[in-house]
């Protein structure tokens, strides 16, 4: 990603800055590279002013397109200037400035082909380098070997190798050199005296390894001995450090075959210069190679190490989030094996027969009776004291269809509680009869499976006790409770099974008698209540033998809803308590029905 240009730094300072900097340096590394010639010949060991131009470009590159055009003609300038300089023709001049441009463009191209950032961490970013190089040497090589063949009838082949591995050479350390700076730690670590001592004794020993083969050794082929020392350098210190010894060596190369010493002082010059170069390149190449693949393992490891921790932390929090759950988590194969379970099933004494119960819903044959996924079931499990009732969830993981999770929590004392809550919610507190409440639901479903059985009535009873007033009045409210008490009791033996006794309020009741055939049938369950009331009631003040009630009876048909069968017996009982007390009003006669 391009840096955005400020008003003036950047478009005038800067670029200004790289245009005076670049060709001074890329001037001297041309001067450099002619003073690199094999004595008696015009063949150069290397050319440092291939890695400037390519790294002049990479820097232009952070500019618009007009800057990088005017950093390409500066470059060309220069490169023309320098060869007039070195006593070349104003052909072979105009002929360089070819080769330069399209060394450097190629080669820049290629790096920062569908990329933002340019780097050298990798190997595969080293093979990107090695692959822009290759070409960018090999576009400008076939320019300068047409060239010189045109020019001075140089030889085609043997031109365009040693241009191509000279060029190569000096690109690949240079332009590695500039991508590692970025990466380079500007800070003294601490060493420890082995490791100080370790270092002094590599470097003493790479040393020697390399003054002895490149400048004392002139018989014996033994260049190849070098690579040792190198890999063990790559492979013990950091990138920088081996990058920094590659540019160290390829330099001490290049000037022990200059002064006629070491490994590769043959006959033929052309011989001795390619020998050189490809030494550079190949042991450039494989430190480079070996560090990379060392810090990309490493960068590997480190992240597996932080993946390892992340994983360690993820794991630990879904175990404490497990652990806090109040219900029992399991996880378990196809098999029935339990492969996760949290602390509370791990208490729990229930996982056996939970799973025993899931292999059973699971088992083939069972279709449509078997759990279904994310629907809670209940399970009732035998235990030692009594049957406990277990509310059970499975959901098969997505990803691992083997395995299922299992959610259980024993739900006994929460259904017995919210049983009672709703006894009690739908029952007098005193007398423990139905309330209004429950009364009217049992009158609508009783209406409802009346609707569905033609042969079969639902008839209520409605009843008031006569003066009871005077009850709480002369007595107290607490002979009153246990008068209402008495009558409650009296009504539930009074009634079938079947029937529903409630309370209304004070000291009004009602009897929901479903499954009558007729109004006779429910006047003889009044006559029965009537009778039980009647009778005297022993107080702890004394005995109340005054009790008398009133009673309307209505049997509903077709159609009445149960606000209108209450109603309507309401009705019928004050019509016996103004006729007089203690009778009982039936609706023979009367048919209620819903508006």
């Amino acid at each position: 990603m391009r840096r955005k240009e400020g008003p003036l730094l950047n478009r005038v300072l800067r670029p200004l800055t790289a245009f005076v900097v670049f060709a001074g340096v890329y001037a001297m590394a041309a001067v450099v590279g002619r003073v690199s010639r094999i004595p008696g010949s015009e063949v150069a060991l290397v050319w440092p002013a291939a890695a400037v131009a390519i790294i002049w470009l990479l820097v232009a590159q952070r500019y618009s397109r007009a800057v990088r055009t005017a950093h390409v003609v500066v470059l060309g300038a220069v490169t023309f200037a320098v060869n007039l300089a070195t006593e070349a023709t104003v052909s072979i001049a105009a002929w360089f400035v070819v080769v330069n441009v399209v060394l450097a463009v190629v080669t820049v191209a290629i790096l920062g082909y569908r990329r933002d950032h340019i780097v050298l961490r990798d190997p595969s970013d080293l093979a990107r380098l090695v692959g822009a190089v290759t070409c960018g040497c090999g576009c400008a090589a076939a320019v300068a070997t047409a060239a010189l063949v045109v020019e001075a009838g140089a030889p085609a082949g043997q031109t365009f190798v040693l241009f191509v591995v000279r060029n190569g050479a000096s690109a690949l350390i240079g332009v590695a050199v500039w991508l590692r700076l970025p990466d380079v730690e500007w800070r003294c670590r601490r060493f420890s005296a082995v490791a100080a001592l370790e270092a002094s004794l590599a470097g003493v020993g790479v040393a020697a390894v390399f003054v002895w083969i490149f400048w004392y050794n002139t018989g014996l082929p033994l260049a190849f001995v070098s690579i040792v020392p190198a890999l063990w350098l790559a492979l013990r210190y950091s990138t920088t450090v081996t990058t920094l010894f590659v540019s160290v060596a390829g330099a001490w190369i290049v000037v022990a075959t200059l002064k006629d010493r070491g490994v590769f002082i043959v006959p033929e010059i052309q011989v001795r210069a390619l020998l050189a170069q490809a030494m550079v390149c190949s042991l450039t190449l494989v430190v480079l190679a070996l560090s990379l693949y060392r810090d990309s393992r490493n960068r590997l490891i480190g992240q597996l190490d932080d993946a390892r921790i992340q994983a360690d932390r993820s794991a630990e929090l879904f175990g404490a989030v497990l652990d806090s759950i109040h219900d029992g988590v399991l996880v378990v194969t196809s098999a029935g094996e339990v492969v996760l379970k949290n602390a509370r099933a791990a208490d729990s004494s229930a996982v056996t027969q939970i799973l025993s119960a899931r292999a059973d819903m699971s088992a083939p044959g069972d279709a449509g009776v078997g759990p279904q996924h994310g629907v809670a079931r209940d399970l009732v499990l035998d235990t030692a004291n009594e049957p406990r009732v277990v509310e059970l969830a499975t959901v098969p993981l997505v990803h691992q269809p083997q395995l299922t999770v299992m959610a259980f929590r024993d739900v006994t004392d929460a259904r017995e509680h919210a049983r009672k809550l709703r006894e009690a919610a739908l029952h007098d507190p005193l007398t423990g009869l139905a309330n209004r409440t429950l009364l009217q639901e049992r009158i609508e479903t009783a209406l409802a499976e009346a609707d569905h059985a033609d042969s079969q009535r639902v008839g209520l009873v409605y009843l008031d006790l006569d003066g009871f007033k005077a009850v709480n009045d002369s007595w107290g409210h607490a002979e009153g409770d246990e008068v209402l008490q008495t009558v409650a009791r009296r009504i539930r033996r009074s009634i079938r099974p079947g029937d529903t006794a409630a309370r209304l309020g004070g000291d009004e009741f009602a009897v929901l008698c479903p499954g009558v055939d007729n109004t006779q049938q429910l006047r003889r369950v009044a006559e029965r209540i009537r009778t039980e009331l009647t009778r005297p009631v022993a107080l702890g003040a004394g005995i109340y033998d005054d009790l008398s009630v009133s009673i309307g009876v209505v049997l509903a048909h077709p159609g009445t809803s149960p606000e209108l069968l209450l109603q309507h017996a309401d009705m019928l009982m004050y019509q016996a308590k103004r006729t007089g007390t203690n009778l009982i009003v039936d609706s023979a006669h009367a048919h209620p029905r819903s508006p």
